[in-house]
């Protein structure tokens, strides 16, 4: 039979020894702040983070410079200063005086009221007063052009004639019109190759603009003789624009172009033109009815 060994005991473990109760930490001091360190030049020697560098004692070649630079400025100021004068007294004196454009006056005339003499410092020459001596004393003027060359010391006056476009008929006058609206001269009848009725000038006088007391009126009747002449219709004699929604035109004292309003006038007139040309004899004589362009009616008499 086996024999019966008894089974090992294990030793008992030693009793560890308790904790010591913990003691409460003491404050802690506060850190004593470090000083910063003196920063120190390439050389080792402390340098201070408060004191200034001395200035620097500038170096002659700098000093020249300055001195140049100062001396510069002072030429400048003082050749800009001559040459103003000099500008505005001896150089730059008109000798030349040209005129060019056609008109009813001589170059003399022209001249003459402009008040442009040779002498005159063309910088301080004021051309828009000389072109408006020349427009208010010369009627049959209707603009100026007035241009300068300074370094060659001329000066070139350009001026457009007067062309006369209508009568405007007005308290029993024909006041004569350029195409630029100006009032030429008054006679008792009509001179020109179209009479305007029913415009009632304000205050017309020569030499001035027309004007209507109705602003629609004053620029209906350049807009009736420029599409007349487009289209062709150089025959036109008067025009009424008594009623502005209501106009006439008399066309070789034989045929009354009813217009009505000036709206779609273009095409009302072309139509006109192209059957007073293909359809009415030239002897006939009646009224053409242009309400409608697409349906143009003529009523012979």
């Amino acid at each position: 039979m086996p024999e019966f060994t008894e089974p090992r005991r294990r030793k008992p473990k030693p009793e560890k020894p308790p904790k010591p109760a913990r003691v409460p930490k003491e404050s802690k001091a506060p850190k004593i702040q470090k000083k910063p360190k003196p920063k120190t030049g390439m050389n080792g020697s402390v340098r201070s983070q408060r004191a200034q560098k001395p200035p620097r004692a500038k170096k002659p070649k700098q000093r020249r410079r300055q001195n140049m630079a100062i001396y510069y400025v002072m030429f400048f100021l003082v050749t800009a200063t001559i040459m103003a004068i000099l500008s505005a007294t001896v150089l730059f004196n008109l000798e030349e005086i040209a005129v060019e454009g056609e008109s009813i006056y001589t170059s003399r005339e022209i001249i003459d009221v402009s008040g442009i003499h040779a002498g005159v410092n063309l910088p301080r020459f004021n051309a828009e007063y000389s072109r408006f001596r020349i427009i208010n004393s010369l009627v049959y003027i209707d603009d100026v052009v007035i241009k300068k060359a300074i370094f060659s010391n001329r000066i070139t006056i350009t001026v457009i004639g007067a062309i006369e476009m209508a009568g405007i008929a007005h308290e029993g006058l024909f006041y004569t019109i350029s195409r630029n609206g100006r009032i030429l001269e008054t006679t008792r009848t009509n001179r020109t190759n179209i009479a305007v009725y029913g415009f009632e000038a304000d205050e017309p006088i020569v030499g001035g603009y027309i004007r209507s007391t109705e602003d629609r009126k004053t620029e209906l009747v350049f807009i009736l003789i420029k599409a007349a002449e487009d289209a062709g219709l150089i025959g036109i004699v008067d025009i009424d624009i008594t009623d502005h929604l209501d106009i006439k035109m008399n066309y070789m004292d034989r045929i009354i172009l009813h217009i009505g309003p000036a709206a779609e006038l273009e095409q009302k007139l072309r139509a006109a033109a192209h059957i007073l040309e293909n359809e009415i004899a030239g002897n006939e004589q009646g009224t053409l009815l242009l309400l409608n362009p697409l349906q143009v009616v003529f009523s012979p008499e």
